[in-house]
């Protein structure tokens, strides 16, 4: 019988084992960019699966990262170096003025359209945690991801499913993925949000992606209360903020 009651948050044991920085580089190379000279952004060749390909077309003229104990920043390679020296003098560790700093730099450049904040979680080793009433699915030729949501069908290649009474109810699947990590985007039907499903699903795909020695990772943008307290509710762990300037 699937056992379909909600899970109880995972108390992770392996925090240290965590290094944010190459969380952060390998967040990067899902996006398609990488980094040269120490500190430029350039775009670099990519075939894996990235459901966001097009919104990742150009890296972010200034990229603002804080991690625990210290703030990183990085430029896209076109920027004028008058500019980089100039927002190179601000002090990273007040992150607000900084922000409003670059902003006004950038803007009396004519290359400010918007910032948008945004939080990048990892989840710590699973071992061999199991999920019942979960299935991994090849979700383009599989009838049960079209009946839960179309837009799986068409575009994904593999769903990590949670099931109830034989029916497909919370999903979550890798929006990017390559041969070192994958970034996790969720979807529970709304009838069945707030019983445990979707924090079930996620976990699932990352227990699969660990088992094939990849990164796990979650994010999502600041102003998003869900999933922020999704990421909460199963004790994720915060490995750095980014503040984009596009």
């Amino acid at each position: 019988m699937t056992n379909t009651s909600p899970i109880e948050p995972v108390s992770f044991k392996q925090l240290s084992e965590i290094n944010p920085s190459v969380c952060f580089f390998a967040q990067l190379q899902l996006e398609g960019l990488g980094v040269v000279d120490a500190n430029r952004l350039v775009k670099i060749e990519s075939s894996h699966f990235d459901a966001e390909r097009q919104r990742d077309d150009h890296p972010p003229n200034v990229l603002l990262t804080r991690f625990s104990d210290k703030t990183s920043i990085y430029f896209t390679h076109s920027l004028p170096q008058e500019l980089v020296d100039t927002i190179q003098n601000e002090d990273l560790e007040d992150v607000l003025t900084t922000t409003n700093n670059i902003t006004a730099i950038l803007k009396a450049a004519s290359l400010f359209h918007e910032f948008e904040q945004s939080i990048t979680y990892t989840i710590p080793n699973l071992g061999d945690l199991t999920f019942e009433g979960t299935r991994s699915i090849v979700a383009s030729d599989d009838p049960l991801i079209n009946q839960f949501n179309p837009t799986f069908y068409r575009k994904f290649p593999m769903a990590y499913a949670v099931l109830h009474e034989s029916k497909v109810v919370s999903c979550c699947v890798s929006s990017r993925e390559n041969d070192r990590a994958g970034e996790a985007w969720i979807f529970t039907l709304p009838e069945y949000r707030k019983q445990g499903f979707g924090s079930k699903a996620v976990l699932f795909w990352a227990s699969e992606l660990q088992k094939a020695g990849k990164i796990p990772l979650y994010s999502h943008i600041d102003s998003n209360s869900s999933s922020r307290n999704l990421a909460h509710k199963l004790n994720l762990m915060q490995v750095f903020e980014n503040v984009s300037f596009n």
